[in-house]
């Protein structure tokens, strides 16, 4: 893929999309080495917490050319058709770092920081609102333009992501907006990507096993239970869950999905549902106060 310098974001997208083709056709071919996993790689993904080392090979990261702005960015997107979440489009609103070993400040394109701090990640966060380090400032900050709150939500509303200076915690480099290139508003947050991603790749390499075995109940129980046991562990670590305390996760594989006439034709399904955890993008505080204010007390709770 040429720079960002020499290719419009149009013909980056399209190229990305071609990426994303190439590799779906790819995996289509690996389909016969994925059969061949063995009943090791279902223990490990209980005990291990998944697989997550091409947990992110489906999204795709490009960048606005040097200096284009988040309005120039966001009508390329459009023209290109783009609305998916495995792209992730960054304003072309460079990088500066200083290379120590050669003595000179180099321009980065933003997908390069994009890209390193993804992969640092777990799959159920995002970038939004982390810490950048290394860098020593970006095209607008070296200008002291600062990014308004405004143009911040303009941004967001584009589907595009910017790094910039301050963030929501404090005054540092990071990511502003944690969106995707997706016009829907529940599957637009990086973390819904990379979390699908991770699921689908660790489930996947686990259970290849399973081809060319006896379709019996007590093959259904193993395979439900090892999945239960696997989503009940990223439970327990925070990776999923609902914070209104209801269940976040459903796995059938019994004689509801799997009718005599599926089974009779070589299919084993199994139905597996997972809420993820939201990613707070707005805090609200309502805030009531004064030297009229009354508090009351309902039990051990006070309360306004």
């Amino acid at each position: 893929m040429k720079s960002p310098t020499q290719d419009s974001l149009s013909d980056q997208v399209a190229l990305a999309l071609r990426h994303l083709a190439q590799a779906a056709v790819k995996s289509a071919r690996a389909a016969d080495a994925v059969a061949a996993a063995s009943v090791a790689q279902s223990a490990r993904l209980v005990a291990g917490g998944g697989f997550d080392d091409n947990a992110d090979a489906l999204k795709t990261l490009v960048a606005g050319s040097v200096g284009q702005s988040y309005s120039a960015v966001s009508t390329a997107l459009t023209t290109a058709g783009a609305d998916d979440p495995s792209l992730k489009v960054m304003v072309g609103d460079w990088v500066y770092w200083w290379d120590s070993v050669n003595s000179v400040q180099r321009l980065l394109s933003p997908a390069t920081y994009a890209a390193a701090e993804i992969a640092a990640l777990a799959p159920h966060l995002t970038p939004l609102n982390k810490a950048l380090y290394a860098l020593t400032g970006t095209q607008r900050s070296s200008q002291a333009q600062p990014y308004s709150l405004a143009e911040v939500g303009a941004i967001a509303t584009s589907r595009l992501d910017v790094i910039a200076n301050p963030c929501p915690g404090g005054n540092y480099f990071g990511h502003r907006t944690g969106r995707n290139a997706s016009s829907d508003p529940t599957r637009n947050g990086d973390n819904y990507t990379r979390m699908t991603n991770y699921l689908a790749v660790s489930l996947a390499k686990a259970y290849g096993w399973v081809i060319g075995q006896p379709h019996t109940k007590d093959l259904r129980n193993q395979v439900k239970a090892s999945v239960e046991a696997f989503l009940s562990n990223l439970q327990s670590q925070g990776m999923i869950g609902d914070p209104n305390g209801g269940p976040c996760f459903s796995v059938i594989c019994d004689a509801t999905n799997n009718p005599s006439s599926r089974v009779a034709q070589g299919y084993l399904q199994m139905d597996v549902q997972v809420k993820y955890l939201s990613i707070v993008w707005f805090f609200l505080i309502n805030l009531e106060g004064g030297q009229t204010v009354t508090i009351r007390q309902v039990g051990a709770k006070t309360v306004g």
